[in-house]
């Protein structure tokens, strides 16, 4: 317990800089915005408040000491369909080591389509295809009184030239019957180079939890403070039926991520169906006057 409250005051307290950089004053002035998307059609159409109720693969973006969830192994798939041509994707997987570490692997990309290039002059050079990703390894450990979790990161955005950084998470999950709380510190790491600027990452420290107030229905929330915007709050519900082998489920939630955003936004709403160890679900999240996206995901597990 002690290590581990070291490892998180190393990464809470990087240095006096990045606190002060917790606040809407400094939007814009992190790089790798892409990390701040979210894993899965699940926790899209809940708010994004995952950070307690995380369960499986989908664990390596939300908070690895989820993981500890696993039975034996799980994979999840999801695609995101957003504005213009920019398409969205995520592949995860975790396998159980023991009876009480599990690790898991997980891919984050993000796509703009093709941008017609052009000279200092205004003539054009040809297309060139931006992207961004990260590529996760997680481990995650059964500590007895508190699940734990760590992973490392390797980020890379390609716009004309390319540019990388490292980035470490790490989190815990503590669970009392049918509550349960999560502490996650995300995107802890190198500063990523464009030509002769350097940026941070967006570090984020998030506090999470959730309760099960029903066998039917499950409410989650989510604090998250993050050095490149103020503080956002995160709101989210399920409320599922089974029948026979299969469960239905029906999600909503409210994220102020997107409050300075005009129009219909901050909402999301979605729909999830199981069956045996195979899950397919949905996430409609409006962004106003921006548009909106929709989710798509696909999970087995063994």
């Amino acid at each position: 317990m002690k290590k581990l409250i070291i490892i998180f005051a190393f990464l809470l307290i990087p240095c006096k800089e990045s606190w002060s950089a917790f606040s809407s004053g400094d939007r814009g002035t992190s790089a790798a915005q892409f990390l701040k998307l979210g894993a899965g059609a699940r926790p899209a159409a809940m708010g994004d408040a995952f950070t307690a109720t995380t369960l499986g693969s989908e664990s390596v973006y939300w908070n690895p000491a989820g993981l500890n969830y696993e039975s034996k192994g799980s994979v999840s798939m999801m695609h995101g369909f957003w504005f213009e041509d920019i398409a969205y994707d995520w592949i995860s997987g975790a396998v159980r080591l023991s009876p009480v570490s599990v690790a898991g692997l997980g891919i984050q990309r993000l796509s703009y389509g093709d941008i017609k290039g052009t000279d200092i002059s205004g003539v054009e050079t040809g297309n060139f295809s931006p992207s961004d990703m990260a590529i996760s390894f997680s481990y995650a450990h059964d500590l007895g009184m508190l699940m734990a979790g760590g992973t490392f990161k390797y980020i890379s955005s390609r716009i004309d030239a390319k540019a990388t950084a490292m980035a470490v998470d790490a989190g815990v999950v503590k669970s009392w019957d049918n509550i349960k709380a999560g502490l996650a510190v995300k995107n802890a790491g190198t500063k990523m180079k464009f030509a002769d600027e350097k940026e941070p990452l967006p570090l984020a420290i998030k506090f999470g939890g959730s309760m099960g107030l029903s066998e039917k229905l499950l409410a989650c929330t989510d604090l998250t403070l993050q050095r490149d915007n103020a503080p956002t709050l995160g709101l989210g519900g399920e409320y599922s039926v089974k029948a026979g082998n299969s469960t239905v489920a029906a999600r909503a939630g409210y994220n102020t991520i997107t409050k300075d955003i005009e129009g219909f936004k901050g909402f999301s709403f979605g729909l999830g169906w199981n069956f045996n160890n195979f899950a397919i679900d949905y996430a409609f999240v409006p962004f106003g006057e921006i548009g909106s996206t929709h989710r798509l995901s696909l999970a087995f597990k063994w």
